[in-house]
């Protein structure tokens, strides 16, 4: 019925170990029948320092939706991860698809956190080591999205 995108071309940093929204990398969609379905993808482009074992989770407004089993102790319940570098100057493509049922006609959000380990470095779009000299032109940097799409029932 209606398809909606957001693109992210530029780069977002974060050590948080707690949840923290990847900025600009949202989208909102108004259901037309609290009965149709939502399906969501997104796709990142992930940079970080090695071992950072980064953690992402989906969430519609508030809510965290696509919950991963939760395996107890102190691990980071997310819907993807985790994502460990083996170097700085890497870019790292994960992402996944998700049916939601919001059950809802009001406007809704859509958008994604991350988790880093100990303080980290997670970098969106962009590898956390590069050069602009021509002895590191191997370093490449890429684009985000998150796209909703919603399906009559």
């Amino acid at each position: 019925l209606q398809v909606k995108q957001t693109v992210k071309t530029g780069q977002f940093t974060s050590t948080a170990y707690d949840y923290t929204d990847i900025t600009g990398l949202s989208v909102s969609i108004t259901p037309a029948s609290a009965s149709n379905k939502i399906l969501i993808n997104f796709e990142l482009q992930v940079g970080g320092t090695a071992n950072n074992y980064a953690v992402f989770r989906l969430l519609r407004d508030s809510t965290h939706i696509g919950v991963a089993h939760d395996i107890g102790g102190s691990s980071r319940v997310g819907t993807l991860g985790s994502l460990s570098h083996e170097n700085s100057y890497q870019l790292e493509n994960t992402g996944t698809t998700f049916l939601d049922s919001p059950n809802t006609t009001s406007a809704i959000t859509y958008k994604l956190q991350q988790s880093a380990y100990s303080n980290r470095t997670i970098s969106i779009n962009q590898p956390t080591s590069f050069s602009t000299s021509g002895s590191t032109s191997y370093t490449g940097t890429g684009i985000s999205t998150i796209t909703v799409m919603e399906i009559a029932a």
